[in-house]
């Protein structure tokens, strides 16, 4: 998906993945110093488990995305050195058994890419959404 600095600027295509459990949008650093993308300091803290928490500097960057119908959606993302990796789907016979309903022909409805994520929406982007109004 089209990832650029707001009002212009440089753009790339960038692997965006939605997390509808995570609150907050996230952007891997590399990408946003790649990009130049606009950003604030961020003093973050994290609840991990129960009652332990962790204390961590970062950036808020403001970046844009461009959906499939070419409209642009400006949104702010957390910093983040590393974010998580797709791996590809398991062998196609097994997910089968598991997706009886399935057309067994179409094995493309079974295979995703295997990509570093580059951008993680969250809920604050929900509108963004597969399943909503908009989809990348």
């Amino acid at each position: 998906m089209p990832v650029s600095a707001p009002e212009g600027g440089k753009a790339r295509s960038g692997f965006v993945l939605e997390d509808l459990g995570s609150t907050n949008n996230f952007v891997t650093r590399k990408l946003a110093e790649e990009l130049g993308l606009p950003s604030k300091p961020l003093s973050l803290t994290i609840r991990v488990l129960e009652d332990q928490h962790r204390h961590k500097q970062t950036k808020v960057y403001r970046l844009s995305l461009k959906h499939m119908l070419g409209i642009r959606h400006d949104i702010q993302a957390i910093g983040m050195n590393r974010l998580t990796e797709v791996t590809c789907a398991p062998e196609v016979r097994e997910l089968i058994k598991h997706f009886p309903e399935a057309d067994h022909k179409d094995t493309k409805a079974f295979i995703r890419a295997q990509a570093k994520v580059q951008v993680m929406l969250g809920m604050s982007s929900q509108l963004l959404h597969c399943g909503q109004q908009l989809c990348f």
